[in-house]
């Protein structure tokens, strides 16, 4: 996801902004929002085989992650190509976790050309080159928890940096070769004969033609430097439709210019699958955002209430409180009592009621504009085949 390009930590930006240009010599970068394309200049998208879904980013953000299945589905990406092939200077960076701690699994690389994977025994991240052999790097890593890694090689020299800090360096032939192979992002990319695949995600794949400097890597390793929690309110029971102050504290110095912060309420039952937008405001520091809920939202006592920031895109902690809701029209209505089923085709074919029971719409249909004109609130069936 696209969330790091400009993380410059304030306290090192008038020292070292000139020499952190993230753009410079991208061969491929692969924010993983749900898909393998390359968001750099060259198009180097990759393909996904089965057994790779979307996952929570490192961030928190469902859907912006690239989460691997392992050796049950044998899933990995696959460049259209052997990009790393002949690279004079190259540099390696990704966010990894690994939701089993399994031996020999691949994280991002070209077999027998320049490979890393996670080991265990300790656990480590090994870089493998053909010519000067397989160098380990040990790091404390649980099961379900991010880690940085950047990998710059020279024709004379490797560096590993793991969470932004130099983990070890060697001297020696790391000239970049080339092969028929495809660049692969987790599968097949360390010990091919023995299809060693990825049980966990990675996030932020990029791989330059040059290598990336101290503050780059710090840049590229602190993308979570930033959260967001909702405040107090004054009163946690509202009515449908009113308007309330949401305050919020954001900690730490990540949040870029321009940036939006979003109030999101979940659904009756505390979920944020599918979030409704109560307010917004334009900044980047703490402060407070006029909200209203929503007029037709149900009642209820296990609403939450969060935030969430664009640059980068970010989802706070949901508040410590539930928000009890009211909608007065529920009980006022005498059509609600005894309702079992009320379907309004509001673009959907869910139950209104409190029976839940959802329908199913098939054949020729569409939503189109109900008899007050608002648009795809009621249901056209075309009186051949559609049915609900």
């Amino acid at each position: 996801m696209r969330k790091i390009v400009l993380f410059i930590l304030i306290h090192f930006v008038s020292l070292a902004s000139a020499q952190v240009q993230l753009d410079n010599g991208l061969v491929a970068y692969l924010p993983l929002n749900g898909n393998g394309e390359d968001a750099g200049p060259l198009g180097n998208d990759v393909t996904f085989t089965n057994g790779v879904y979307p996952g929570a980013s490192l961030t928190g953000i469902e859907g912006q992650a690239a989460l691997f299945n392992g050796a049950a589905e044998q899933g990995m990406g696959e460049f259209n190509g052997s990009i790393i092939n002949g690279l004079g200077s190259c540099a390696i960076s990704y966010w990894f976790q690994v939701s089993s701690i399994t031996n020999s699994m691949s994280l991002v690389g070209q077999d027998n050309i320049l490979e890393s994977g996670f080991y265990t025994s300790p656990n480590r991240i090994i870089v493998f080159h053909p010519t000067s052999g397989s160098v380990p790097y040990n790091l404390n890593i649980s099961t379900n928890q991010w880690a940085h890694v950047v990998i710059n090689t020279s024709p004379t020299a490797l560096q590993v940096y793991i969470n932004g800090v130099l983990s070890g360096s060697q001297t020696g032939n790391f000239t970049i070769g080339s092969n028929a192979t495809p660049t692969r992002i987790g599968g097949n990319v360390v010990n091919t004969a023995n299809n060693s695949w990825l049980r966990g995600s990675l996030d932020e794949v990029r791989i330059y033609n040059r290598n990336l400097n101290q503050d780059e890597i710090n840049v590229l390793s602190s993308a979570v430097g930033v959260s967001i929690t909702p405040g107090s309110l004054s009163s946690n029971q509202l009515c449908a439709g009113s308007e309330f102050i949401l305050p919020y504290t954001v900690s730490g110095t990540g949040l870029q210019p321009g940036n939006t912060i979003t109030a999101q309420l979940s659904d009756q039952n505390g979920s944020f699958q599918a979030p409704t937008t109560i307010g917004f405001s334009n900044s980047v520091a703490s402060g407070n955002i006029s909200a209203t809920i929503p007029a037709d939202v149900s009642g209820g006592n296990a609403y939450k209430l969060r935030l969430v920031s664009s640059s980068p895109l970010l989802a706070g902690s949901e508040s410590s409180y539930n928000l009890t809701i009211s909608n007065p029209t529920e009980g006022l209505s005498t059509l609600n009592r005894g309702r079992i089923l009320h379907y309004r085709f509001n673009g959907n074919t869910d139950d209104a009621s409190p029976s839940g029971a959802n329908a199913t719409a098939s054949g020729g249909f569409s939503y189109v504009n109900d008899r007050f004109g608002n648009a795809s609130s009621a249901i056209r069936l075309n009186g051949t085949n559609a049915f609900v």
